[in-house]
């Protein structure tokens, strides 16, 4: 199985347990789920 990754990007985890840690994070391209805009949160949903 393959993935189109989109973005990758080295940060600190920003929140949960793990906060502050190191992390790699990847983005998917395609992905239909939640952008981050208030206003995209209605329409987020898996499929």
């Amino acid at each position: 199985m393959t993935y189109s990754i989109k973005e990758m990007f080295y940060t600190l985890q920003g929140e949960g347990a793990h906060a502050g840690r190191p992390a790699v994070f990847c983005r998917f391209s395609g992905c239909n789920l939640w952008t981050g805009r208030e206003s995209d949160r209605a329409g987020a949903v898996c499929r």
